[in-house]
């Protein structure tokens, strides 16, 4: 898996996860700061599971035309976690699986 922007991906940004160069997870982060000092970071992960992506990608290309934004999303730079496993997690395992993960690696 590397980290890198997916050009041709839906909300491209510098720390997509990609898998052999097709985008698998994007990310988004933004950071506020509170009055008085700290900060909050409210950060999420899309990961495409078992999807199709023509299908996906299309309602976003749509709004894009609506929006006059030029930008076309490619749904071949994009792919499925399901395409690189043999047995799919259900949501409940993986949510499972991807919270202990972050809670042991924080």
């Amino acid at each position: 898996m590397d980290v890198h922007a997916t050009p041709g991906s839906y909300c491209d940004g510098d720390y997509s996860l990609n898998i052999n160069k097709q985008k698998i997870v994007g990310t988004a982060q933004r950071v506020l700061l509170k009055q008085g000092g700290g900060q909050i970071v409210l950060s999420q992960a899309c990961i495409l599971l078992d999807v199709d992506l023509e299908n996906i990608v299309a309602p976003v290309n749509f709004y894009n035309q609506v929006c006059g934004n030029p930008t076309v999303v490619d749904a071949q730079v994009h792919t499925p976690l399901s395409e690189h496993l043999t047995t799919l997690p259900n949501v409940d395992s993986l949510f499972q699986r991807l919270s202990q993960a972050f809670i042991k690696h924080a």
